[in-house]
């Protein structure tokens, strides 16, 4: 909020308008590059002062505000697992992770499965999990 009210300080405050704070985001925000959650907290905080504070009605939804940007998880290869699997000290830590890879598993699922849980004729897993609550 400091920023803004300095990017603006020649101007006083009661003649601050919906322009000005897009404005400010286009030539002060997108300028230098400033991240989405950044971008976000400024126009909270621009909008919380007005409403709350100035009691001013501003239009802040004209204000384009970015969406949070998503990174895809790092995937492990298949080189890699064959690597972990051949440090593993025991057969129990083998199974547990072979099962947790290849069958897509949680912790807490793997932790849940059962003996007769495991169908080794059919090469299949079939298992009811509930979540304690």
């Amino acid at each position: 909020m400091q920023v803004f009210l300095k990017y603006y300080e020649s101007k006083s405050i009661a003649d601050i308008n919906n322009k000005d704070v897009i404005r400010f985001n286009n030539e002060f925000i997108f300028k230098n590059k400033l991240s989405a959650s950044y971008q976000n907290q400024i126009v909270n905080a621009i909008k919380l002062y007005f409403t709350k504070v100035r009691d001013t009605k501003l239009n802040i939804d004209l204000v384009h505000r970015p969406k949070q940007s998503y990174l895809l998880p790092n995937v492990v290869s298949k080189e890699e697992i064959k690597q972990i699997l051949t440090i593993l000290p025991n057969r129990k830590l083998k199974a547990m992770l072979s099962l947790i890879y290849s069958c897509g598993l949680r912790r807490s699922e793997l932790l849940n499965l059962k003996i007769t849980d495991i169908y080794s004729k059919r090469n299949v897993l079939s298992f009811v999990y509930q979540r304690k609550r």
